[in-house]
C-alpha cells in the first residue's frame, strides 16, 4: 500500500476513445478539486483580511505559506517511490513550470489590465477615462503602471533566494560523471545545507513581509477596499452586521459601510 494507490494509474486506461473520455473525466475531477480548494483558500483569506489584527499576518505570512506548502509537498511526494529519480525530475519540472507561469502570464495580465495613460512618463490615475484606445500598439507605448518600492525589493529578494539552488546544482555539475551512489554520498551535506539555507531565507522573507505590513499602515485605498469586502460579506451573510460594526469601531474602518 502506497500513496500512488490513492489515485488512478492513467497507463491502465484503454487506448481508445473510451480511455480518452476517462482521462478527460479524471482531468475534470482533479481540476474541480483544485479549483474548489483554491476558492476556499481565497474566501478564507478574504475573511481574515477583514479582521484588522490579522490583516497584516494574512498577507505577509499565511498567504506565502499557503503558496509554498503545496509546491513543496508536490516535490516531496514525487520522490517517495521506487523510481524516485525520474519521478523527482517530473516534480521539479512541474514546480518550475508553474513558477514560471506565475511570473509571466498573471504578471503580464495585471500590468496590461491595470495600465493607464501616461503623460511625460507619469501615469494619470485620476484622469477620466483612465485609458484611451487609439490603437492597440499605440496604447502599449503610451500607457503604464506605477511600480512601488516593494516590487523592487521583492524582485531583489526573489533573485537572491533563487541562488540557493546553486548550492546543490554546482556540486551536481562537478559530479555529473560519477555513479548515482557516489553522487548521493558526495552531495548529501550540500543538500542539507541548501535545505537549511532555504528555510532560513524563507523565514527571513516572512519576517520582512510582516515588518513591511506593520510599517505600511492602512491607506485610504485599503480602507475603501476593506469596506467594500465587508459590505459584500454582509450581503452574502458570511459575517453579521454586529460583527462588522465591532471590527469597524476597533480599527477605524467602515467609514461609509
Amino acid at each position: 500500500m502506497s500513496l500512488e494507490d490513492l489515485f488512478v494509474d492513467v497507463t491502465s486506461l484503454p487506448n481508445n476513445p473510451y480511455g480518452l473520455f476517462q482521462l478527460l473525466f479524471l482531468l475534470w475531477v482533479y481540476g474541480y478539486a483544485i479549483t474548489f480548494g483554491a476558492q476556499m483558500i481565497s474566501d478564507g483569506s478574504e475573511l481574515l483580511l477583514l479582521v484588522p489584527s490579522l490583516a497584516g499576518v494574512v498577507g505577509s505570512i499565511i498567504l506565502p505559506i499557503l503558496g509554498a506548502v503545496p509546491d513543496g509537498v508536490m516535490v516531496l511526494f514525487s520522490g517517495l517511490g521506487p523510481d524516485a529519480q525520474n519521478q523527482l525530475n517530473v516534480g521539479v519540472g512541474t514546480l518550475a513550470g508553474s513558477t514560471i507561469m506565475l511570473l509571466t502570464i498573471p504578471w503580464f495580465l495585471s500590468i496590461f489590465g491595470g495600465r493607464v495613460n501616461l503623460k511625460d512618463g507619469i501615469p494619470l490615475y485620476k484622469s477620466q477615462p483612465k485609458l484611451t484606445y487609439e490603437s492597440f500598439f499605440h496604447s502599449l507605448t503610451n500607457s503604464g503602471v506605477v511600480v512601488g518600492k516593494s516590487v523592487q525589493t521583492g524582485a531583489i529578494i526573489m533573485i537572491g533566494t533563487s541562488l540557493t539552488y546553486l548550492v546543490l546544482q554546482i556540486p551536481g555539475f562537478i559530479n555529473s560523471n560519477r555513479t548515482p551512489d557516489q553522487i548521493a554520498h558526495s552531495e548529501s551535506y550540500f543538500a542539507l545545507f541548501g535545505l537549511v539555507l532555504s528555510m532560513a531565507l524563507f523565514i527571513f522573507y516572512l519576517y520582512h513581509s510582516y515588518k513591511v505590513s506593520l510599517e505600511g499602515g492602512s491607506s485610504s485605498h485599503q480602507s475603501d477596499m476593506i469596506d467594500s469586502k465587508v459590505q459584500k460579506r454582509i450581503l452574502d451573510r458570511s459575517i453579521s452586521i454586529v460583527g462588522a460594526l465591532c471590527e469597524g469601531e476597533n480599527s477605524g474602518i467602515l467609514n461609509h459601510a
